[in-house]
């Protein structure tokens, strides 16, 4: 792989810092396994039989903003990338996303330091992240399959000798996009010069978005699968 990147910082007083970045990145010699490789071939000597060789390219543009002082502080950032792939037995030698190619990113952080209690400090903290979906390759063409020797269509209904199942371009179908808003809450109690006591409260995905996980096909339809939805969470710390 080679990267070039470039980069412009500023620091605005004590407060505020902002930061941009571009970059370019190229990939040679990246190894892909053939469509419709089968590991059940005796013949096959090895997983190089099966291998393609293909390159990749990634680029894109990063903002950042800080602020570092005072009772509010946090970080906003936001990406716009592209990441290809390139194989010549594959989608007619043209390039075509790459599984991670999140097209936009964007994070966003902050903490409130709330007035303090006697021997109390208080933290309250907001993050959001959203991102654009990963990019999957769907089936969209059905063919019909040849069982092996000695089986009946009969015990295979759902088999994948039945049916072989196609699509036009690799990763051809783009989930949705991923975000979740947390919130977060904790109180530090100060024992002595040495001796703390902190208690957090936290909720993951506030608003319970059901984020993709994997797609799969089921019949005539493409089914998602989500995990981690609203989740609260309490913690305890106790420093000596």
């Amino acid at each position: 792989a080679k990267q070039v990147t470039w980069g412009l910082s500023k620091h605005f007083q004590d407060d505020f810092s902002f930061a941009v970045e571009g970059y370019y990145k190229s990939l040679n010699d990246i190894v892909r396994y053939e469509e419709g490789t089968s590991f059940t071939n005796p013949k096959e000597l090895g997983w190089e039989d099966n291998a393609i060789i293909g390159k990749g390219r990634s680029y894109g543009v990063e903002f950042e903003t800080r602020k570092e002082s005072g009772n509010l502080t946090g970080i906003l950032s936001y990406t716009l990338s592209w990441s290809d792939r390139k194989f010549e037995e594959l989608n007619h030698g043209k390039w075509f996303p790459f599984k991670y190619d999140r097209r936009h990113d964007i994070s966003f952080l902050t903490e409130y330091k709330l007035p303090d209690l006697y021997k109390r400090t208080r933290l309250l903290s907001i993050g959001f992240t959203l991102q654009s979906g990963n990019n999957l390759s769907i089936p969209d063409i059905e063919t019909p399959g040849m069982l092996l020797p000695g089986r009946e269509f009969d015990d295979a209904p759902d088999s994948w000798e039945k049916v072989r199942l196609t699509y036009d371009n690799p990763n051809n179908f783009r989930m949705p996009t991923f975000h979740h808003l947390d919130l977060g809450y904790s109180i530090t109690n100060y024992k002595s010069d040495n001796k703390s006591i902190t208690w957090s409260f936290s909720i993951y995905n506030i608003y319970n978005r059901m984020n993709p996980w994997y797609y799969y096909k089921d019949g005539e339809n493409v089914k998602q699968v989500s995990l981690f939805p609203i989740i609260p969470s309490v913690g305890f710390k106790y420093t000596f």
